[in-house]
C-alpha cells in the first residue's frame, strides 16, 4: 500500500472520504486538541488553498473525535458529540448547522441532498433524529423526527453467541447503519447472534430498543 501523506505525531487521523474527482478529505485531531479537516490531491499533495494552508481547524476543543465526514451539495458536513458543522469547498466554516444540548450522537447519514439522519443517546435512551440541512444557503435546521425509545433489559452485554431478554417478545436486530439484520417471527426469550461480526448493534421490540456489543 502506498503512503500518500505522513502525519506527524501532533495529529491523529479519524476518518476520510474520497470525492468523485479523487480528492481526499481527512478529519482528525491536531494541535492543542483542535479537530480539523484537511484536503489532498489524488497523489497525496496537500491543497494549500483549502482553509489555512490545507487545514480547517475547529475552535471546538476537548473532544476525542469527529464523526464521519459527509458531502452535502458543495460542502462537507462534520461533527462531534454535540454539534454538526458545515465547511465549504474552500475550507471555510459556513455555520454551526446543529447544536444538541442533551443528545450525544454517534453516527449520521445523508438522506437525499438536504436531510441528515442522526443516531445517538439521550439519558441512556436511543434517539433517532432527522434534520433539514442546506449547507449552501445556511437555512435554519428543523427537527422533523425524534424517537426517544425506552430501554429493554438484555443480557449478557457484551454477548458472544446468544442474547437474552427478560420477557418473551418478537425482536429485531439492527446494525449501526439502521439496517434490520434479523427479525423473529414469533415471541422468544433469546436470539442467536453468533453469526454477527464484532461490533455495536441494537435489539428492538415494540417501542423498546437497547444497544448491545457483539464480541
Amino acid at each position: 500500500m502506498d503512503i500518500v501523506q505522513d502525519f506527524n505525531l501532533d495529529y491523529e487521523y479519524f476518518n476520510k472520504i474520497i470525492e468523485n474527482n479523487g480528492d481526499i478529505i481527512v478529519s482528525g485531531k491536531g494541535k492543542e486538541g483542535k479537530l480539523f479537516l484537511s484536503k489532498f490531491s489524488t497523489t497525496g499533495v496537500i491543497d494549500t488553498n483549502f482553509g489555512e494552508n490545507g487545514f480547517y481547524y475547529s475552535e471546538i476543543q476537548g473532544y476525542t473525535e469527529f464523526n464521519p465526514v459527509l458531502i452535502n451539495w458543495e460542502s462537507y458536513i462534520i461533527g462531534n458529540h454535540d454539534r454538526i458543522i458545515s465547511v465549504n469547498e474552500n475550507g471555510i466554516s459556513d455555520n454551526n448547522l446543529f447544536t444538541f444540548e442533551d443528545i450525544i450522537y454517534h453516527d449520521m447519514k445523508m438522506q437525499g441532498k438536504n436531510k441528515i439522519i442522526v443516531g445517538g443517546f439521550y439519558n441512556d435512551n436511543f434517539v433517532i433524529t432527522r434534520l433539514n440541512a442546506n449547507s449552501k444557503s445556511g437555512e435554519d435546521p428543523a427537527s422533523l423526527e425524534k424517537n426517544q425509545l425506552n430501554t429493554l433489559s438484555i443480557y449478557p452485554n457484551p454477548a458472544k453467541d446468544n442474547l437474552y431478554f427478560n420477557e418473551e417478545t418478537q425482536a429485531e436486530i439492527i446494525d449501526i447503519q439502521g439496517r434490520v439484520l434479523y427479525k423473529t417471527t414469533e415471541a422468544v426469550k433469546s436470539v442467536n447472534i453468533s453469526n454477527l461480526k464484532s461490533g455495536i448493534y441494537f435489539i428492538k421490540t415494540d417501542n423498546k430498543i437497547q444497544k448491545f456489543v457483539k464480541e
